[in-house]
């Protein structure tokens, strides 16, 4: 093989200047053809009766030779005296008469098109050497393959046991016209569980709010997934809120991003697991833990405003949603939810399109803290945009894959209905989920507010009846005591449905 490679680098010249050349051109051009077709499993006859007046090295001869060293039985490629014609049909359906032609039609071919032609033929049996030395073998470069394969095969697998999952939920709850109960706030809950068991324990951080408690309180973040699944959630949030790149460096802790994100997955799923042990056959739902991405504005100090956020440039700020992304598929999160979507023309659209690209359900979350804009009909995010405009650009479908329901979060209940319509105004035709806060955010501690359950079990009753709104739930400053109403409320209407 190495002299052939040598003598077709010879060029036109060469070629030219010696016949025995352009002969040993055409015979092992024929040669290479005869031997792919024999590769693959087809007994190839001499090209012609007269081949050997060529040379004194035939094709047949040359490929016999081979077959032999490789222990490969074979009928013997020259057709014995007397069955020629027996053997001419079978010839002509192994591609004999084609190559019983080639020769002759390279012959009188360009020199610089033999070059071309055996350079592609060489090209092509080294795939097919490499290809039979894999199956011959079965080890070191065979067993590679085959283990990325099954690695890949693994990653399909996982993601389509959480798509089931989420598919599950929507053909049990959502397509039936039911209502699907979410979770309460998660990083106010640590705050306030923290500082109860021990006075002056504030849980949280003053430049990225709830960044580091999956280390600081792992038991206690762990314990409110749990309640919050035992009070009627069937989808609890992971607390990766605040887990991205630029928080974590805000907050004086990037080294541990990847660490916080995978840990904050981890703890709400060993969550699940702990509910699903302790409930049994009773509940046979399947619970579902979404992964958080947040537009939370990194180094925020304390009383700042929104746009006080020390914001990296673009293409990192995108780069550490994607990396987040990825990390949150990686330790099993069902769904992600992007949440804080105060703005959505700088990072909204960032994180919302990074959360897409990894082939999940994705939930968009908006925040709006314009009332005069929802007392007037119009509904505007912090940056102006209207949430109708942005709802139908989501709702075209175009460059929005796998984008499966969207949501308005951290608003004020009474916010929440105008926004909803906003929405189903913009021609958004697919899942909606509400999920407000009570209180108020002083950062980085949240200041609670009583809130009456039956008062905020009238507002879900509106958001379901004149939205269509088929998932409910609470954020900051709303705890297990009123998710478990709104359980209760979501189980007695979903038996409702069914029954009519």
């Amino acid at each position: 093989l190495t002299c052939v490679i040598a003598l077709s680098l010879c060029g036109n010249i060469t070629a030219r200047s010696l016949p025995a050349m352009q002969t040993l051109y055409v015979r092992l051009g024929a040669l290479a053809c005869c031997g792919i077709l024999a590769a693959a499993g087809v007994q190839q006859p001499c090209v012609d009766q007269g081949c050997a007046s060529h040379g004194s090295v035939t094709s047949a001869s040359l490929l016999q030779a081979s077959e032999t060293k490789n222990h490969v039985h074979a009928t013997t490629l020259s057709p014995p005296v007397g069955t020629t014609k027996e053997l001419k049909s079978e010839t002509e359906s192994a591609s004999g008469h084609v190559f019983a032609t080639l020769e002759a039609d390279l012959w009188h071919a360009e020199p610089f098109m033999l070059e071309i032609f055996f350079a592609i033929g060489i090209l092509i049996a080294l795939i097919g050497f490499c290809l039979l030395q894999t199956m011959a073998t079965g080890k070191e470069f065979g067993g590679n393959i085959w283990k990325a394969v099954e690695q890949m095969t693994a990653a399909d697998a996982e993601v389509h046991l959480k798509s089931k999952r989420w598919h599950q939920q929507y053909s049990e709850v959502f397509k039936a016209g039911g209502v699907l109960c979410l979770d309460g706030g998660t990083g106010s809950e640590v705050e306030r569980v923290a500082t109860k068991l021990k006075p002056g324990d504030e849980a949280v951080n003053a430049a990225g709010w709830s960044c580091v408690q999956w280390k600081t309180h792992p038991d206690i973040l762990r314990g409110v997934h749990l309640k919050y699944l035992q009070s009627g959630a069937k989808l609890v949030i992971a607390n990766s809120y605040a887990t991205n790149r630029h928080i974590m460096k805000g907050a004086g802790y990037e080294h541990l991003t990847r660490q916080a994100t995978l840990a904050a997955v981890r703890l709400a799923r060993e969550a699940r697991d702990a509910y699903l042990a302790e409930a049994g056959p009773a509940d046979k739902s399947p619970c579902l833990v979404a992964g958080s991405m947040s537009c939370h504005p990194p180094g925020m100090a304390h009383g700042a405003n929104m746009n006080d956020g020390k914001w990296p440039e673009p293409a990192v700020e995108k780069s550490g949603y994607e990396e987040q992304a990825r990390l949150l598929k990686e330790a099993g999160a069902d769904v992600i939810f992007i949440e804080m979507v105060w703005d959505w023309k700088k990072h909204g659209v960032l994180a919302a399109q990074s959360a897409a690209s990894v082939g999940l359900p994705v939930v968009i979350s908006f925040t709006v803290f314009d009332a005069k804009s929802c007392d007037e009909g119009m509904p505007q995010l912090h940056d102006g945009s209207f949430l109708e405009d942005v709802a139908s650009e989501l709702a075209s479908g175009e460059g929005w894959e796998n984008i499966a329901a969207l949501a308005i979060h951290h608003t004020k209940l009474p916010l929440v209905l105008p926004c909803l319509k906003a929405m189903r105004a913009g021609g958004w035709k697919g899942l909606l989920g509400a999920y407000p806060d009570h209180g108020t955010f002083e950062m980085p501690h949240w200041r609670f507010e009583p809130l009456e359950a039956d008062k905020i079990l009238d507002y879900v009753s509106q958001w379901v009846e004149q939205a269509n709104c088929q998932m409910v739930g609470g954020c900051c400053g709303i705890g297990p005591e009123t998710i478990e109403k709104m359980g209760k409320w979501c189980s007695s209407y979903n038996k409702n449905k069914c029954k009519n």
